[in-house]
């Protein structure tokens, strides 16, 4: 990579400090360095009613912190690298991290982050040893 190549950031932005929040987003990332590219999002809406039938066996919890069953949930599912973000997550408030229980133990997990008149689901991951019980469609199910 050529030292002169500018950074290309996708999504994702934050603040660089807080004397940036007052301009533009697009201002403060071309002052970084970034080439700002503007793309069309495209959204499916599904216009008729679910198929998935909720599991009865399931319940759906908040996670606020990530205990010790969660925690391993993660990295049995998505590694070192998943529970790093999905940290984060849990300690952004405006994005709500849920799981799916059956008893005591989490058997999947999605986040839901609310951005007005949309909505974006992320890091659904289902338990490896949990998988093709339908729990991770339940939990889906739950969140639309």
């Amino acid at each position: 990579m050529h030292s002169t190549q500018a950074k290309i950031l996708f999504h994702g932005f934050t603040f660089l400090s807080e004397k940036d929040k007052g301009e533009e987003l697009e201002i403060v990332v071309k002052k970084a360095g970034f080439i700002v590219r503007h793309e069309e999002n495209h959204f499916f809406l599904l216009q008729k009613a679910s198929t998935i039938t909720p599991n009865p066996k399931i319940e759906i919890k908040r996670i606020i912190k990530c205990d010790e069953p969660f925690c391993r949930l993660v990295i049995r599912s998505g590694g070192l690298r998943a529970l790093k973000v999905l940290q984060k997550r849990i300690d952004n408030k405006a994005i709500h991290v849920l799981s799916a229980y059956v008893g005591d133990q989490p058997v999947a997990i999605a986040s839901l982050q609310d951005m007005g008149r949309l909505a974006r689901v992320d890091d659904v991951m289902t338990d490896v040893p949990q998988r093709q019980k339908g729990y991770g469609r339940a939990l889906i199910h739950h969140l639309v």
